[in-house]
């Protein structure tokens, strides 16, 4: 029996079995693209922001900040998304959690001027972002760096600059929130223009680099990728996870969750 109820403006459907809801913000590459960081299409679920899941019955809100591996490119985005089935796994055992899934497909950490050519794939610039700050969230999930990773774009000193900056305002926001940063999965050879060495190499490196400055909790996707390299984790274009990937990044950041969630 399913049930449903207008959240964000969205349609939102919820299985009576899970607690909280599940909430998807997609945002395809051609809206993007026509993005002028003013007009929101009147299509997209999330166009009323400033109280977003303030809490809606749940125990807690989870934020999912991501790029094209969030948003869950080449899956079946509300069921096999890793947000998505994180929520399932947080809500199973009875308890009741929100998941906002932030993904945006082509976008990365550095900060891009609105005269920059690139400027609407920076996440700063795009309306996911006031999302996050203005949503009353208890923990967020943020995995990105696989763009920040393209031949054209890397820069290790901007990057990681960027990156603390996204999580100093996202602390100052909300104060109580708990942190969790994904290494992406690593890439392999591909047309999208990702650099693969480099998310193998310096961009694995940087972010732990980084969180472990912050203090902020770590799942290392590209060394879960490894250890389950057999079980045909990543889809033909070397960069984006198949649904078997998704599922066992939605475990790491569930087993993260529990870790930081338990009494000291």
């Amino acid at each position: 029996m399913l049930s449903a109820l207008r959240l964000c403006g969205a349609l939102v459907v919820n299985d009576e079995k899970e607690g909280g809801e599940y909430l998807d913000c997609h945002w395809n590459s051609a809206t993007r693209d026509s993005y002028d960081g003013q007009n929101l299409p009147s299509t997209w679920p999330c166009r009323y922001p400033r109280g977003v899941l303030s809490q809606h019955g749940a125990a807690k809100t989870v934020l999912c900040i991501g790029d094209s591996i969030t948003a869950g490119s080449g899956v079946h985005k509300k069921t096999e998304a890793y947000p998505a089935v994180l929520h399932r796994l947080l809500n199973r055992g009875g308890d009741s959690y929100n998941v906002v899934s932030l993904g945006v497909p082509g976008v990365f950490v550095q900060k891009k001027d609105w005269s920059d050519s690139r400027s609407h794939f920076s996440y700063w610039n795009l309306p996911h972002w006031k999302v996050a700050m203005d949503a009353a969230f208890d923990i967020a999930i943020i995995q990105l760096g696989t763009n920040d990773a393209g031949y054209a774009v890397w820069n290790e000193e901007t990057f990681r600059a960027d990156y603390t900056e996204m999580i100093r305002q996202l602390r100052k926001a909300q104060p109580q929130a708990k942190f969790i940063a994904g290494i992406p999965p690593p890439s392999g050879e591909n047309g999208i223009g990702i650099n693969p060495d480099t998310t193998r190499g310096a961009l694995p490196v940087a972010i732990r680099r980084l969180m472990q400055d912050l203090g902020v909790e770590v799942v290392d996707n590209a060394q879960r990728f490894a250890e389950h390299a057999a079980e045909g984790l990543m889809s033909g274009d070397n960069v984006h996870p198949t649904a078997a990937g998704h599922d066992v990044m939605a475990r790491g950041f569930l087993s993260a969750i529990g870790k930081l969630l338990s009494p000291a």
